[in-house]
């Protein structure tokens, strides 16, 4: 059976057949249709450049770990309790360390 429902790609804004088209997102709360021949341009690391990049946070309220989001940056809040004054950058600490501090 041919398929004859035609879709626009995103990023060439060809018509191209359905059954070639698959769904990206485009930021992170957009998903986009691209066709076989873009989707060889896409990197495919892109996504890891992205999380390199996000500094981890912690919240020195309730000890809650998380990564801060490229678009909050001048909402920094904590994702668990709310907390928008003890937010801290995220150090971790070994066991070494953490026995200096102690002896």
């Amino acid at each position: 059976m041919v398929d004859l429902r035609q879709v626009e790609c995103d990023r060439c804004n060809k018509l191209v057949p359905a059954s070639e088209i698959r769904y990206t997102s485009k930021s992170n709360d957009l998903v986009v249709p691209v066709c076989a021949s873009c989707r060889g341009k896409i990197p495919k690391n892109f996504s890891e450049k992205r999380t390199e990049q996000a500094p981890r946070l912690i919240c020195e309220y309730c000890n809650y770990k998380f990564t801060l989001n490229d678009n909050s940056r001048f909402n920094v809040r904590c994702p668990y309790c709310g907390n928008t004054r003890r937010i801290s950058i995220y150090k971790p600490q070994t066991a070494d360390k953490l026995l200096r501090e102690v002896f």
